[in-house]
């Protein structure tokens, strides 16, 4: 992925001091997170993701969240994991047979239900976790964050790539400004 890329060259040049760079998952932690830009949050539900991802159909996508959480109903939550290892693994083998596809991918994450589902997923995903940078933590909190990083470990030592976390901080106790400072010191 590069910022930018539907820009000309003489745009760019005119534009920018010094031209947007490649970004990728392997990209040093410290650029990449500063690095999603804007996000596009989709159901997992979606029947098109890799033809999505694919055909660039988002030419300045530079980050997306397949959301197995609240965009999608409880009823839905199997069938929504069995969607995406199908979507992600046709878009492991598309990048597999030409992988020059593979520097126009946004970073992509999965937001989870849990810690538990984490793991169901990364077992799932099998060798299409490779595509993933990383795992969104719905209502992160000092109550289930431990949960969370653990379940990554055990799940980066699955690939061969690191895998990150991206915590979202919503619960009452981090909202509330009688108790946040005190939450966000544990």
């Amino acid at each position: 992925m590069r910022y930018f890329r539907f820009l000309s060259e003489a745009m760019q040049h005119d534009l920018f001091f010094k031209r947007p760079g490649a970004m990728h998952s392997l990209t040093p932690r410290h650029v990449l997170a500063h690095a999603l830009g804007a996000t596009l949050y989709m159901p997992a539900t979606r029947q098109d993701i890799a033809d999505m991802l694919l055909s660039q159909k988002y030419e300045a996508l530079c980050s997306v969240v397949f959301c197995l959480e609240d965009a999608i109903g409880d009823q839905e939550v199997d069938m929504a994991e069995q969607n995406l290892v199908v979507q992600l693994a046709s878009l492991k083998e598309k990048v597999t047979h030409a992988p020059e596809t593979a520097e126009h991918l946004p970073l992509i994450f999965i937001r989870v239900r849990s810690p538990k589902q984490l793991l169901k997923m990364a077992d799932l995903l099998g060798s299409s976790l490779q595509l993933l940078t990383g795992f969104v933590f719905p209502k992160c909190s000092v109550h289930n964050a431990k949960d969370y990083l653990d379940s990554l470990k055990q799940a980066s030592s699955q690939t061969q790539t690191t895998l990150y976390g991206m915590p979202i901080l919503e619960t009452p106790d981090l909202l509330e400004k009688e108790t946040r400072y005190t939450v966000l010191s544990e």
